[in-house]
């Protein structure tokens, strides 16, 4: 079996992208597990528990090879002893010799076969500094995973990875002459003339997102190594939405002394329950990931998302395209699907109970209904007699305003606010700020779409849960290509109409 068969099987068992960096530095094993032994079963030991306690969370094993070097020939043995000790307790692990090797002619041939003869592992990191002819000694072992340093999570990567380079037409099979930066032509190297064998993959740090869901798209469903994970303190739910393949995994998220040096007093429980959580909390990401692509599908069926057209939004910009929540209202099981997913986000042990749910009139009262009633349901849980809905309408000064009695269910109470679609975020924060003058507590903002990028901080939420993310670009009207373009404005939705109708009274 290849390392890439061994890897996609593993995906699936373990439902994990999990992969524990053996990272065994002697001076840092605690001193329970060394005292009175020599460094080699010291070593050997450490590394025994940490397989035992992580085997089941685990897509695979990633002993960096630093930590065996630097003491020798016990670190060497105890190395080759932990390998075959992952052989025997999680034979389907593959196993990853992190060691950036990479030379020229026969070195190249020597280090193959120093990790894949010698230590038997099944697959090598490669620095791919001397071009893909010094790479040939790697690449040639077909069943092997060769993996190929291509962005790095080290702070110092921009200083040559990022450095732009020109590229002449069939350098790169299907790339016309242009300028990129180098770390994404080692991407397109890879993916187009190095993994003529299938078994490439590439090296992208936690700690670049972006740069990670370049590569992605670059690369395809290639597997992508992701160190960085934990130690280094990356944001993981970025790492997860940018670098999943088209089945749902596609990386190797590696963490070392996050997991192996968890707790000093309880090594295998430590380990095992940072593994657990890490393997837990990509999969719950994962979760919402999917979910927001069903909703993306529920847009799609009512024909709530309009492209390759005119806009003139609320905001008074324009773009292109647009989220028109009016084609999803008429459809009350949809309606009732989608604030259903907002209600269950805001409800848990953690969370503070909400009593009230606002929205800005229009598209925010049918939303703060049906949220409130899906609320109600959670009662018995929550202690709450009833979730109450409420909306807010425009006051004479450009402010948000509760009518209709509706300011007297506000003070005192925890506030939930809905809203349908955020893109400048203008109507949030005037019905926010409306609830704090009133003495009500908002605890978060719940959204069908923020496709205007809004953050919390910009209108004034601890939160804000957004069901999808459709960002859409908007430009001032002197600024509009559209307009240059003699493109005619839909007056159907938004405030087409009233834009024309303006600009005919001048």
């Amino acid at each position: 079996m290849t390392f890439i068969e061994m890897l996609r099987n593993r995906w699936q068992k373990a439902n994990s992208m999990v992969c524990v960096g053996l990272d065994s530095e002697y001076a840092k094993i605690p001193e329970l597990a060394k005292e009175g032994i020599s460094i080699f079963e010291a070593i050997k030991g450490f590394n025994m528990s940490i397989v035992s306690a992580t085997r089941e969370y685990v897509c695979a094993y990633k002993p960096n090879i630093a930590f065996y070097e630097e003491q020798w020939l016990e670190g060497l043995r105890a190395l080759e002893e932990t390998i075959a000790y992952i052989r025997a307790v999680a034979p389907g692990v593959p196993i990853i010799l992190d060691a950036k090797r990479t030379d020229i002619g026969n070195t190249n041939k020597g280090y193959a076969k120093m990790a894949f003869d010698v230590l038997k592992v099944d697959a090598i990191t490669v620095n791919p500094y001397f071009g893909g002819e010094a790479l040939g000694p790697f690449l040639e072992r077909t069943d092997k995973g060769i993996i190929i340093l291509c962005r790095t999570s080290n702070k110092g990567a921009r200083e040559f990875q990022d450095l732009s380079v020109t590229i002449d037409e069939g350098v790169v099979p299907g790339i016309e002459c242009t300028t990129l930066p180098l770390y994404q032509l080692v991407a397109h190297r890879a993916a187009t003339e190095w993994n003529k064998n299938g078994n490439c993959l590439l090296v992208v740090g936690a700690t670049y997102p972006e740069e990670l869901k370049e590569v992605r798209k670059i690369v395809g469903d290639m597997p992508i190594l992701v160190p960085g994970i934990g130690a280094q303190k990356d944001d993981l739910e970025a790492t997860v939405k940018a670098g999943l393949d088209s089945t749902g995994f596609g990386m190797i998220i590696n963490s070392a002394r996050g997991i192996i040096f968890a707790d000093k007093e309880d090594i295998i429980g430590g380990a095992e329950r940072e593994a657990k959580k890490l393997r837990d909390q990509i999969n719950e990401v994962k979760a919402s990931i999917v979910e927001e692509k069903e909703v993306l599908k529920i847009f799609e069926e009512m024909g709530a998302i309009i492209t390759g057209s005119h806009i003139v939004y609320t905001s008074g910009k324009h773009g292109s395209a647009y989220v028109n929540k009016d084609a999803i209202y008429p459809s009350t099981k949809r309606t009732k699907a989608l604030c259903e997913e907002i209600a269950a986000h805001f409800v848990g042990p953690t969370r503070e109970v909400i009593e009230v749910v606002a929205g800005p009139a229009v598209g925010g009262v049918i939303l703060a209904q049906w949220v409130a009633s899906a609320l109600n349901k959670y009662a018995p849980f929550t202690k709450v007699p009833e979730v109450l809905a409420v909306y807010a309408e425009d006051g004479s000064d450009d402010t948000k305003i509760f009518k209709r009695g509706y300011d007297k269910l506000i003070p005192g109470k925890k506030v939930l606010v809905v809203e349908d679609v955020l893109t400048t975020g203008g109507s949030v924060k005037k019905l926010i700020d409306s609830v704090k003058t009133l003495g009500g507590k908002v605890v978060g903002v719940g959204v069908l779409c923020n496709r205007g990028g809004i953050k919390p901080e910009d209108v004034g939420a601890p939160e804000i849960f957004a069901l999808t993310d459709v960002p859409l670009e908007a430009f001032e009207e002197e600024e509009c290509p559209f307009c240059k373009a003699g493109v005619p404005i839909n007056t159907e939705v938004d405030k087409g109409r009233e834009f024309l109708a303006k600009k005919a009274g001048k």
